[in-house]
C-alpha cells in the first residue's frame, strides 16, 4: 500500500526515504492564473497504473505525466491526454528504473526527469518521442526521491533520502556535477526559487527545511513544523510554502530572510502534497488519510475550500491556466481531475428600442453555455444579468453607470467575492467604461463587444438621450475619454475588445476598438444579428469570452487581429483663440515606422478644406473614429528626423507625447 502507511508501520532500513514520496511534489508552473470566487469539483477520474504518487503538467497544459509503480518493481510514466474529454491515458512510457518516484519537467516541457528509488538512478525522458534518452547514476544507497529543475533548464537537483544529500545534474550532459551537498536528515521534496538562487529542501527526519545557496552550495536551516513534506515557491519568489505532516500545518516562509513569515497555518491531518496556482493566489494541499484536498487563500492564509477525491492522495499539480488541478491517488490507482468555478460574471446588454431584442434576450444562449458548458472539461461560471430596460432610453448613461455600481456590489456580496467579471455589449460597454472612469472598482476582467467607443453614425437617427450620447463627437464621449486619460485608469482591470467585421451599426471597425487596450479581436459577425446572439458552443464570441475570463490565451487564436490602417476620423475641435467648439473630419495616413501615424492631409469644416497638420494638448489622447481632441492652430514640420517632433503618434495608444 501507500508509502507513508508503510512508514507508520515501520519500513526496513533499505528504504528509509519511502515515506517521503508524498512530499516530493514541487512543480514548475507556467502561464497566468486567476483570482476567482472559489469552488472546486471533481470532473473526471482517470484510472492509471499501480500506485501513482507524482504528477506534473506540460507547459501547454495538454499532457499530464504520472509516475506509476512505486513500491513495486514496475516501472512506468503514464501520459494522460488532458485535452481529451474526459482526459484519458494515451501511453505508458517504459524503460525507466525500478520503483519510479517523482517526476519533474524541464521549463520547455521537452524532457521529464524521474527518480528511481530501487535502482538509485534518474531517468531522462524525451517527451516528444516518449523514450528514455539517458539514465543518470546517483550512487549506491542514496535512495533518490525528490527532483526539481532550474527555471533555465540548466540544472536538475535530486534529493537522496538515505544519504541526506542533494545531487546536482548538468542537464546539458546528463551527468552528476561535483560531490553531493549535505543537508538535513531524510530529505524529500526540493524546490528551486524562480531566480534560481536558492534550493529549499524539506527534511522530514529532523523537522527542518535546508536552504542551499546555488552559487556557493552553503547550507542553512529553517525550523517551523514537524515532518516537513512538500515545498513550493510563490511565482514571484517572495514566499515559500511547506506542508508539515506531523504537526498538520503549512509553513509560510519569507524567502528574503529564510525565516517564517507568519505562524503556521493549521489544517487537517496528514498534509502531504502541495502545489500553488500560477498567479500565486492559492495553494492546494493533499491529505493522505482524509482523502481530500484543502485550498488556502495566500492573501489571507485561510482555508477557502475542501474537496473529497480518490484514496490516499499524494502528488498534486495545477494546469498552466490555473483551471484544472490533478491529483495522484495511490490508494485507488487513479488521478483525480478537478475544475475550478470561475468568478461571477455580469452581462450588460446594449441599447435597442424594441423590447423583444433588448435586455437579456440579446445574448441568446450565452448565459446558459457559460454556466453549463456542454463539455465538462470547460470552465463554468456563475452569470447574472444587469437588465436596465426598465430605466428607459431617456436615462443618461451616467445614471445607468450608477445602477451598474449597485448591481456589482450586490453580486459581490451574494457571491462573497471582492471582484466580478463583466461582459458588455454595444452601449453596455460605455456604461461599464463610465463606471470605471467614475472610480468604480470590483471588476477583474472586462470584455467589451461591439461597443461604440468612438460613437455610432446611426445614433443620429434616434433622438433619445442615450442615442445622442453615442453620436460622433458627443460631449459624453469627450468627457469619458478625458476622464480615462487619468493615470491608473483600468490599471487593475484586464480588458478585451471584440468587434464585428460586418458591424454596420458601429462602423468602421476602428470605432469599436479601444485606445487603452492592446487586446483586440475581430469576429465575422454583424452587430444585431449574431455577434452576441450565441447559439452553440462553436460561436466565436462565446469561445473568446470563455477563454479570456478563464485566464487562458486560447482567445488570441480565435477570430482575427485588427489591422490598423487609414481611418476617416471625427474629432471635436476647439479653436485655441476663440474657444469655439466645432466638429471636423480628418484623415489619418500611416507613414514612417510601423505602428505610427500622422494626423494630417485634410480637415473639412463648413464645406471648406484646410490643409496642414494640427496637434493636441499633450495630456489628451487622439484615437480613431469619434474621439474628441482640442486642436491648436499651428503646424509641425514633416521633414523632422524626430518622429515625435514631426507629429507622429503611436496608433496603438493614440497618444501624443
Amino acid at each position: 500500500m501507500l508509502s507513508s502507511i508503510r512508514a507508520a508501520q515501520g519500513l526496513s532500513r533499505r528504504y528509509p526515504g519511502a515515506w517521503l514520496l508524498g512530499a516530493c511534489i514541487a512543480f514548475v508552473l507556467f502561464g497566468h492564473g486567476l483570482a476567482q470566487a472559489y469552488e472546486l469539483s471533481v470532473i473526471a477520474t482517470v484510472e492509471v497504473g499501480h500506485e501513482p504518487v507524482s504528477v506534473a503538467v506540460s507547459p501547454d497544459g495538454a499532457w499530464v505525466y504520472v509516475t506509476t509503480g512505486y513500491g513495486d518493481a514496475y516501472d512506468g510514466l503514464t501520459v494522460i491526454n488532458a485535452d481529451a474529454s474526459p482526459p484519458v491515458v494515451e501511453e505508458v512510457i517504459t524503460g525507466l528504473g525500478r520503483n519510479p518516484a517523482i517526476v519533474a519537467l524541464s521549463p520547455d516541457g521537452s524532457h521529464a526527469y524521474v527518480t528511481n528509488c530501487w535502482d538509485e538512478t534518474v531517468s531522462v525522458i524525451n517527451t516528444e518521442t516518449r523514450t528514455v534518452v539517458a539514465t543518470v547514476d546517483i550512487g549506491v544507497l542514496y535512495d533518490p526521491i525528490g527532483v526539481a529543475v532550474s527555471s533555465d533548464g540548466a540544472w536538475v537537483y535530486v534529493t537522496n533520502a538515505m544519504s541526506d544529500t542533494v545531487t546536482v545534474i548538468d542537464a546539458s550532459s546528463n551527468s552528476v556535477i561535483g560531490p553531493p551537498i549535505p543537508v538535513g536528515a531524510s530529505p524529500g521534496a526540493v524546490a528551486v526559487s524562480p531566480d534560481n538562487s536558492k534550493l529549499y529542501v524539506a527534511c522530514y527526519g529532523d523537522d527542518s527545511v535546508s536552504v542551499i545557496d546555488t552559487d556557493t552550495y552553503d547550507v542553512t536551516a529553517i525550523a517551523d513544523g514537524a515532518g516537513p513534506c512538500s515545498v513550493v515557491f510563490s511565482p514571484d519568489g517572495t514566499r515559500a510554502y511547506v506542508t508539515n505532516r506531523l504537526s498538520a500545518t503549512v509553513s509560510v516562509i519569507d524567502v528574503a530572510s529564510d525565516s517564517p513569515l507568519t505562524p503556521p497555518i493549521d489544517i487537517d491531518s496528514n498534509p502531504i502534497g502541495l502545489a500553488i496556482s500560477p498567479d500565486g493566489a492559492r495553494i492546494y494541499v493533499t491529505h493522505e488519510t482524509e482523502n481530500s484536498v484543502t485550498v488556502i487563500d495566500c492573501a489571507t492564509n485561510t482555508i477557502i475550500g475542501t474537496v473529497g477525491i480518490g484514496s490516499t492522495p499524494h502528488g498534486i499539480a495545477v494546469s498552466p491556466d490555473g483551471l484544472h488541478v490533478y491529483v495522484a491517488n495511490p490508494g485507488s490507482n487513479t488521478v483525480s481531475v478537478l475544475l475550478e468555478m470561475m468568478s461571477p460574471v455580469v452581462l450588460v446588454h446594449g441599447y435597442w428600442k424594441e423590447k423583444d431584442v433588448r435586455g437579456p434576450a440579446q445574448w441568446g444562449r450565452m448565459k446558459d453555455l457559460l454556466e453549463s458548458p456542454e463539455d465538462p472539461i470547460d470552465p463554468a461560471f456563475e452569470v447574472a444579468h444587469f437588465d436596465y430596460t426598465s430605466a428607459g432610453t431617456k436615462t443618461p448613461i451616467e445614471e445607468l453607470a450608477d445602477l451598474l455600481a449597485q448591481k456589482i456590489s450586490l453580486t459581490k456580496a451574494v457571491a462573497g467575492v471582492d471582484k466580478v467579471d463583466v461582459v458588455a455589449y454595444s452601449m453596455g460597454g460605455l456604461i461599464v467604461r463610465r463606471y470605471i472612469a467614475n472610480g468604480g472598482t470590483g471588476i477583474r476582467r472586462f470584455v467589451q463587444i461591439a461597443s461604440p467607443n468612438y460613437g455610432s453614425d446611426l445614433a443620429k437617427f434616434r433622438n433619445t438621450v442615450q442615442a445622442k450620447q453615442m453620436r460622433y463627437a458627443s460631449k459624453f464621449l469627450y468627457d469619458l475619454h478625458v476622464d480615462e486619460s487619468r493615470d491608473g485608469f483600468l490599471s487593475s482591470v484586464d480588458y478585451l475588445t471584440v468587434v464585428g467585421a460586418r458591424d454596420f451599426i458601429v462602423p468602421p471597425v476602428s470605432a469599436a476598438c479601444a485606445n487603452f487596450s492592446d487586446n483586440q479581436r475581430v469576429v465575422p459577425y454583424g452587430h444585431l444579428d449574431d455577434i452576441v446572439k450565441v447559439d452553440d458552443e462553436q460561436h466565436e464570441t462565446l469561445r473568446i469570452v470563455r477563454s479570456f475570463l478563464a485566464g487562458s490565451d486560447d482567445w488570441r487564436s480565435i477570430g482575427s487581429d485588427y489591422s490598423f490602417s487609414d481611418w476617416s476620423v471625427w474629432v471635436r475641435v476647439e479653436d485655441s483663440t476663440t474657444r469655439k467648439v466645432i466638429r471636423a473630419r480628418c484623415k489619418i495616413d500611416l507613414i514612417g515606422p510601423s505602428g505610427y501615424a500622422i494626423p494630417t492631409v485634410t480637415w473639412e469644416r463648413n464645406n471648406s478644406k484646410t490643409s496642414g497638420m494640427y496637434y493636441t494638448d499633450p495630456e489628451l489622447r487622439f484615437a480613431p473614429t469619434g474621439h474628441m481632441v482640442r486642436v491648436k492652430h499651428g503646424k509641425k514640420t514633416e521633414d523632422s528626423s524626430d518622429p515625435l517632433e514631426a507629429g507622429i503618434v503611436n496608433v496603438l495608444t493614440f497618444q501624443f507625447d
